[in-house]
């Protein structure tokens, strides 16, 4: 009778170990995503719909590579060897990923092994959307490049004037002795010819 007991006891703490764990992965502001061995979507989150404005019966059982920006393509599949075939936790890599709307999305993941019998069956992934962050990032980049560019305006604007002031201040002396060499210089020297 005990047995039963103890039996029943663990089986609840199961249920509501995994109505808990369940919770967690449908309230989750960041996408959660399993892949399978084969490439295609095991399960996704609402977080993903939100994100990304697919429902998630779109992507359920497709390959993932359709979704991957075609530049970010050979990253994905590089993380997607390291995990299935090496057994490896990557570190936190970014993604783009096609929203419905025809954009993309930037995406920091992270993605894990998860075994059974010592092989990899599938893959358990993060993703937060970065993209308002790398939105701001681009943009105080270019902030900082407008500035470096009037800085560097204003000093080339500071080198000319110097060269001018200087040019001036040396043609006011070529001017000068000219002038006082002509007043020296009778009327019909061939040098003041020269010199007017």
């Amino acid at each position: 009778m005990a047995d039963i007991t103890e039996h029943k006891r663990t089986e609840e703490e199961l249920r509501e170990s995994e109505a808990r764990y369940r919770c967690l992965v449908e309230n989750a502001r960041d996408a959660i995503f399993t892949i399978a061995s084969d490439g295609s979507v095991g399960s996704l989150n609402p977080a993903f719909e939100t994100i990304t404005g697919w429902s998630r019966a779109d992507w359920l059982s497709k390959p993932f590579g359709p979704i991957i920006h075609p530049e970010d393509l050979p990253l994905a599949m590089e993380v997607f060897r390291r995990v299935f075939l090496q057994g490896e936790t990557p570190p936190l890599f970014e993604l783009r990923l096609l929203s419905k709307s025809g954009n993309y999305v930037v995406g920091e993941f992270t993605i894990t092994p998860q075994r059974q019998n010592d092989k990899v069956v599938s893959a358990l992934g993060i993703a937060r959307d970065i993209t308002e962050r790398k939105r701001t990032e681009q943009a105080l980049r270019l902030t900082e490049e407008q500035l470096l560019q009037a800085q560097k305006m204003e000093a080339v604007g500071k080198l000319a004037g110097g060269v001018a002031h200087d040019f001036n201040n040396l043609l006011t002396i070529i001017t000068g002795y000219s002038q006082l060499l002509l007043r020296n210089l009778g009327p019909s020297d061939p040098l003041r010819a020269e010199i007017e």
